[in-house]
């Protein structure tokens, strides 16, 4: 009898086993997805893979530790040819954002200005000239460097006018020690940053779906 009552015993335990897993499955939700921001890149400067690669890998990484994912999409620069890469015709949507790098500063342009956002274009512009001359100047790799000024005039789109900050990525001006602390990982933007592009995406994103633009048009008249 003995074997019986061991048989029992383990039958009840995988059914108590089987019922406490169905319950945890039942209670755990799926992981949310994080806001995302496409960033529409128009290289003027036809910059080497081995820039461009480190470079979108340092400025994701720098909106990873804000809770925000940047999803890269080359664009071309030649006219006429924009039909041929429909991932950068979305422009119409706020979640789509610009960057245009271009190979100099214009004329007037602030001397230590690396590059610019247009915040009702949702349009950022970087010097390729100025990024190339403030990498020499601190010794930075370029790539490093290139990518610090691009998260930083995203920044200033998803952050609104006067973002800049006394500490973190938006400081006005970056010194020596600034630059290597934010290409070992150790400057960033500050919690309530994070906080205000989070939820910045979010209700870009909101606007834009499905849902909220049935919203917008209202319900019909039947009658």
């Amino acid at each position: 009898m003995s074997w019986l009552k061991n048989g029992c015993f383990c039958l009840g335990l995988l059914v108590i086993l089987k019922s406490v897993g169905q319950g945890a499955s039942e209670t755990i939700s799926p992981k949310e997805e994080p806001p995302r921001v496409t960033i529409l890149t128009f290289d003027f400067v036809s910059l080497p893979e081995k820039i461009q690669n480190p470079m979108r890998e340092m400025a994701g990484k720098i909106y990873q530790q804000a809770g925000v994912e940047l999803e890269w999409a080359p664009c071309p620069t030649m006219e006429g040819t924009l039909a041929s890469y429909p991932s950068c015709t979305g422009y119409k949507e706020t979640t789509h954002l610009m960057l245009r790098i271009l190979q100099a500063a214009p004329k007037g342009m602030k001397t230590d200005a690396k590059g610019e956002a247009i915040l009702g274009a949702r349009i950022v512009n970087v010097f390729w000239d100025r990024v190339q001359d403030e990498a020499t100047r601190y010794n930075v790799p370029i790539s490093d460097m290139l990518a610090q000024v691009i998260a930083h005039e995203i920044g200033h789109l998803l952050l609104g006018s006067n973002s800049h900050s006394s500490s973190g990525i938006m400081m006005g001006k970056w010194k020596l020690e600034d630059l290597g602390s934010i290409s070992r990982g150790g400057i960033r933007f500050t919690p309530q940053q994070c906080q205000h592009i989070q939820m910045e995406v979010k209700e870009r994103q909101r606007r834009e779906s499905p849902t909220a633009s049935l919203a917008a048009k209202g319900t019909p008249d039947l009658n």
